[in-house]
C-alpha cells in the first residue's frame, strides 16, 4: 500500500524538462517489426554440397605448425624493409630459406 501511495506521488510530479521551463518530446513510436524466429531445420543438402565443392578442386595442405624464434632486431628491421621492397612477407621468405635448407621431408 505503501508503495502504490509513492509510486502515484511520483506520476504525480511534472517531468524534470518540464520543471526547467523545457517541454518533453515524445520517444519515437515507430514499429519495427523482425523476422521470424530461427528454428531447428535441418540444412538443405544443397548448401552441404556446394560447401564440400569449394574444396574438391583444391590439393590437401599439410597441417601448420608455429615456430617462434628470437631474432636481433636489426635483423628484423632488415628482413622486414628488403620484405616490403620486394612485396613479399616474412613468413614466405623464411619458409622458403627452411625449405632449402631442410628441404621438403
Amino acid at each position: 500500500m505503501a508503495q502504490s501511495k509513492e509510486r502515484d506521488a511520483f506520476r504525480a510530479l511534472p517531468p524534470r524538462d518540464e520543471c526547467r521551463g523545457f517541454t518533453r518530446k515524445r520517444m519515437n513510436t515507430k514499429k519495427i517489426e523482425f523476422g521470424t524466429k530461427p528454428t531447428n531445420r535441418p540444412v538443405p543438402d544443397a548448401v552441404d554440397s556446394w560447401v564440400d565443392s569449394r574444396t574438391a578442386g583444391q590439393a590437401v595442405v599439410e597441417p601448420m605448425k608455429r615456430l617462434t624464434i628470437d631474432i636481433p632486431e636489426s635483423l628484423h628491421r632488415s628482413i622486414k624493409s628488403q620484405c616490403a621492397m620486394r612485396g613479399s612477407k616474412i613468413v614466405d621468405e623464411v619458409r622458403e630459406l627452411l625449405l632449402q635448407k631442410y628441404g621438403n621431408a
